[in-house]
């Protein structure tokens, strides 16, 4: 089974529901895309998954994605995406040191 989760923040108020143990290896995945728009823009996605023991034999894979927006490469040279991107990252990053998970680069997948 798969849970999709809105953005990231529903996807960490969902592991506040989990214990840290079932987690499969303690562990959330965290990946940063860049979507090219144009030669001078690219468009930024954040990516985070996990795998959720429900008990010895039921498990569900639980993901997020979120628009972080984009960043451009011409001479005022914006990167509001990735900024967005690591506020994101630093913000799962916290949790997931108060909760005892770990983050990995990568999404796990079915």
């Amino acid at each position: 089974m798969r849970i999709v989760a809105a953005d990231v923040e529903e996807f960490i108020e969902h592991l506040q529901g989990v214990k840290p143990e079932q987690v499969f290896n303690r562990m959330v995945c965290y990946g940063k895309v860049r979507k090219e728009i144009s030669d001078l823009k690219k468009q930024i996605i954040v990516q985070v998954g996990c795998v959720v023991q429900v008990d010895a034999e039921s498990e569900y894979l639980l993901v997020a994605g979120e628009d972080c927006g984009c960043d451009y490469l011409d001479q005022g040279g914006e990167s509001k995406g990735s900024f967005q991107a690591e506020k994101l990252r630093s913000r799962l990053s916290q949790y997931c040191n108060e909760s005892g998970l770990t983050i990995k680069p990568g999404i796990p997948t079915e």
